[in-house]
């Protein structure tokens, strides 16, 4: 599709975190990925800081999450930093899904939180930003989630990917590496 001109090539942007010594000390990956990623203050507020400096730009924001706290935490910081934002989860009605993907594209909507439901078959072709705040290392769900605003369009020529590299745990360290390693695999790095 890059080829053809039909699709445009992502402009690759990391986010890095402070290394959190007590994240290094947990064991299983569930413990890990709450404190690391759900409930890390820190860390959210860094990307919803990054989405605001779109969303002052005139530039629309999709933020990838996997669980619903997350995207509740995220809601609760972004309220404090004036970004108005749309939370879209399972259980968000379906005409409501509807609009604010048509409001996103039109930009009346600047920035959207939502879960795997906009992972796939979700088209958004004027959406400029996309942060994946879920981490994980699953090509297919990395490529989805690329793949909501890779569209070129009359207005848009390509889309901006932010990736977060958290240091602070080996689980962590290894799933940034094999999403860096699709980003290399397809060229866009």
């Amino acid at each position: 599709g890059m080829e053809l001109g039909i699709l445009s090539k992502p402009k690759l942007n990391f986010i890095k975190v402070s290394k959190n010594y007590k994240i290094m000390e947990l064991r299983k990956y569930a413990d890990v990925y709450d404190a690391a990623v759900v409930t890390n203050y820190a860390k959210n507020e860094l990307i919803l800081k990054t989405a605001k400096k779109h969303v002052d730009n005139n530039e629309s924001v999709l933020i990838l999450i996997i669980k619903i706290e997350h995207g509740k935490n995220l809601e609760e910081i972004a309220s404090k930093i004036k970004l108005p934002v749309v939370f879209i989860q399972g259980s968000t009605e379906a005409d409501i899904r509807t609009k604010t993907i048509a409001t996103l594209n039109k930009k009346t909507t600047k920035c959207v939180i939502a879960t795997v439901v906009f992972t796939e078959g979700v088209d958004i072709p004027e959406l400029n930003v996309i942060i994946n705040a879920a981490g994980g290392k699953s090509e297919t769900r990395t490529l989805q989630s690329i793949g909501r605003g890779l569209r070129k369009t009359a207005t848009k020529s390509n889309v901006t990917i932010y990736d977060v590299f958290d240091p602070s745990h080996r689980f962590l360290i290894e799933h940034f590496g094999e999403r860096l390693c699709i980003y290399f695999d397809n060229g866009w790095l």
